[in-house]
């Protein structure tokens, strides 16, 4: 799933939209021809049509993650990405294609949805000396995006520590 994700990201979002279009065509063509094809035997049909169906269906709620992704990533212009652990990123669109990349830590504490969490990330006076030139003064609006990607917004419990 992760390497979807990944392929999705690299391709962009008219790719990714293009390519869950022609999965569910072909998913649905394929379920048509096998009922047809299958007809002198309805229970194998069904079973095999089936089977087809849940697939492709499986594979459109996919393409609809990919898709939905992409699409916040433009209208939002940031997201934030796990990398593996405790690993995560926090990642901005620019104007001039640079990468605007933010690493931090997040602990998961707890179960539920949004599940609590501790997130670590630089204290204000070490932002200013460590983060990335074009995260510098924006080190508010840049935790509150990340706690509100994790849950904040939904009044998940997001602890900040530095």
């Amino acid at each position: 799933m992760k390497t979807l994700f990944k392929l999705s990201e690299k391709a962009g979002l008219v790719p990714t939209v293009i390519g869950a279009l022609v999965w569910l065509a072909c998913g649905t063509i394929a379920t048509i021809g096998i009922i047809d094809t299958l007809r002198q035997y309805p229970r194998l049909a069904f079973a095999v049509a089936m089977t087809f169906a849940v697939v492709t269906g499986i594979g459109g709620l996919i393409g609809y993650w990919l898709v939905a992704d992409r699409i916040d990533f433009w209208r939002l212009g940031y997201h934030v990405k796990w990398l593996n652990a405790n690993d995560w990123v926090y990642e901005e669109r620019s104007a001039k294609s640079e990468e605007r990349i933010l690493s931090y830590f997040l602990e998961v504490r707890g179960q539920g949805y949004p599940a609590p969490c501790t997130i670590r990330i630089l204290s204000q006076a070490d932002w200013e000396i460590e983060a990335p030139s074009w995260a510098r003064g924006r080190r508010s609006e840049i935790v509150e995006r990340i706690a509100n990607c994790h849950g904040a917004m939904n009044e998940g419990d997001v602890q900040i520590l530095n």
